[in-house]
């Protein structure tokens, strides 16, 4: 799998990012506020657990192409997923390494990273 650069009109809009289960996941270009709690983070779109597992792997080379693209890397810091573990909580994702972690749905000090999977 090959990250790259997505564009539209000769302008970057994204990054193309990792591939699970048939599905391509595209990294958004947009700031997004560095903390929210889990339910506004599943409003602005964000990957499930297993989808941030691909990001991580693909972290270096993701960064890389941020870096092209005229924005900052990805932090390696925890990241909402929008797997739920129960009506409380739902899964976290470490990037930089591939380590997961259940956490309350309403703790505000994690990560957003938006995504679009087609």
């Amino acid at each position: 799998f090959r990250v790259m650069i997505v564009k539209k009109d000769g302008r970057p809009i994204g990054v193309r990012a990792a591939q699970i289960n048939g599905r391509v996941i595209y990294l958004a270009l947009q700031d997004e506020p560095e903390t929210m709690n889990w339910y506004d983070a599943v409003k602005v779109g964000i990957p499930s657990k297993e989808e941030l597992l691909a990001i991580a792997e693909n972290f270096d080379e993701i960064n890389r192409a941020f870096v092209r693209a005229g924005k900052k890397p990805l932090k390696k810091g925890w990241y909402w997923s929008s797997s739920e573990l129960s009506s409380y909580t739902a899964w976290l994702a470490l990037l930089g390494t591939s380590y997961l972690y259940d956490y309350s749905k309403n703790g505000k000090y994690n990560y957003v990273l938006p995504v679009l999977a087609l």
